[in-house]
């Protein structure tokens, strides 16, 4: 069968930008992020929605090498982490492609 190190396939993209993670690489992408630290975000007043708009005045950090994998054209999204969820951004309009429960599932 197949090997278990064979890295996730890429992430699906819908027409809005959207990114589509399977939970497997939901998994990863939340622990890569994790683990490098960034600061939670104080409550920032936007609505956490696929496709609303993160304000200019939000610091948004660069998506890892490491999740390159995962994510295709990491260098077009960052994230934040806010009101537990990691919030995944297309930085060119700035508007959410992904939510991630910072927690995990169940």
């Amino acid at each position: 069968g197949p090997k278990p190190s064979t890295p996730p396939a890429v992430a699906a993209i819908d027409p809005g930008g959207r990114l589509s993670f399977s939970p497997a690489q939901e998994d990863r992408v939340r622990y890569v992020l994790m683990s490098h630290n960034v600061m939670q975000t104080e409550a920032p007043d936007f609505p956490l929605q696929l496709g609303g708009t993160v304000p200019e005045n939000v610091r948004l950090a660069p998506i890892p090498i490491e999740i390159s994998d995962i994510v295709p054209n990491y260098r077009a999204y960052a994230y934040v982490i806010s009101q537990n969820r990691i919030i995944i951004v297309a930085t060119e309009r700035r508007t959410i492609s992904a939510l991630i429960s910072i927690e995990g599932r169940g």
